[in-house]
């Protein structure tokens, strides 16, 4: 995985962030974060849950 430093970013390109493959039809991609809390995009493909 790309390692891109996001960290404490008030605005981000999700363009411009990797997406990180977990498997089974599911994927997350790690917006933004800072010492205290993490914002994490979750993506499902159809029928992955």
């Amino acid at each position: 995985m790309k390692s891109i430093n996001n960290k404490g970013k008030a605005f981000c390109s999700s363009s411009e962030l990797p997406v990180e493959d977990l498997g089974g039809g599911i994927s997350r991609q790690i917006m933004v974060h800072d010492d205290q809390i993490m914002m994490v995009k979750v993506m499902f493909e159809k029928d992955a849950i």
